[in-house]
């Protein structure tokens, strides 16, 4: 019976060697996966206005801002601006008369009966919302302009002062040659048509979009009716650009009725 001893500056070397010798291992997962590098990171980063009131990337913006695009917003099958919004996470919409957004109300951050009176809406970074704290016109802005919508979740009274206490929207309309038209059918005798043209030649560019919205409603006296146009010219200069923007807009909306006993 042989035995064999290794000495101690023997041993004291093999583990020495087996803590140093590098130990690779990958997942079959992990090797499939394409290394992404740094400049297609960034060209996925959205640019966002609403959080300081510049431009900057989503990324590095000091406040949480929803960016929905223009896809998302084809992708949600809605019809107006409001029917849209009641679709984003935090956003609470207080709806009078129907699915057309007549008068239509919306909060964030549950202030509850205060709630309209602390979001502030902006159309291209110009206030929506009036002084005599009437409802807001959000007819006035067709959904087939509409580039992209901002939803800034978080006071934002510093930077822009009266009724953002809640949040701040920010419907940013769309820019460049265009044509779309839509139209929609639904319950209770509900019908819509818009139409987005836009243009862009040499120094000049410009829009035209327009809304015919009707509902019936859901019982007697509760049918409603929305009419909108916009127009936009823009000229380019070489130290900034000229532009003008008009929008036109009326709504209907009666009273609806008690409901029967039936």
């Amino acid at each position: 019976m042989t035995s064999r001893l290794i000495s101690a500056p023997s041993s004291l070397a093999l583990l020495l060697y087996a803590c140093l010798t590098p130990i690779t291992m990958m997942s079959p997962l992990a090797q499939a996966q394409p290394s992404v590098s740094g400049s297609t990171l960034a060209s996925l980063d959205s640019v966002v206005v609403t959080a300081s009131r510049y431009e900057e990337p989503r990324s590095s913006a000091s406040a949480v801002v929803d960016m929905i695009d223009r896809e998302k917003i084809q992708a949600s099958g809605a019809t107006n601006i409001v029917e849209f919004l009641e679709s984003v996470a935090g956003v609470s919409v207080n709806r009078l008369y129907g699915r057309l957004g007549v008068d239509a109300s919306l909060d964030i951050g549950f202030f509850g009966e205060a709630g309209s009176q602390n979001v502030l809406v902006l159309i291209d970074g110009q206030r929506l919302n009036t002084a005599d704290s009437s409802s807001l016109r959000f007819v006035q802005t067709p959904i087939s302009s509409i580039e992209r919508i901002e939803v800034r979740k978080a006071n934002g009274g510093v930077l822009y002062g009266d009724r953002a206490q809640g949040g701040v929207v920010n419907i940013i309309t769309r820019r460049g040659p265009a044509r779309e038209i839509g139209l929609s059918v639904g319950s209770f005798g509900t019908r819509s048509a818009d139409v987005y043209l836009g243009f862009d030649e040499g120094p000049w560019s410009g829009s035209i979009s327009g809304l015919s919205a009707e509902s019936d409603g859901d019982r007697d006296f509760s049918a409603s009716e929305q009419t909108s146009g916009r127009a936009e010219l823009q000229l380019r200069l070489p130290r900034g650009q000229l532009s003008i923007d008009t929008r036109i807009y009326r709504e209907d909306a009666q009273l609806p009725s008690n409901l029967s006993e039936a």
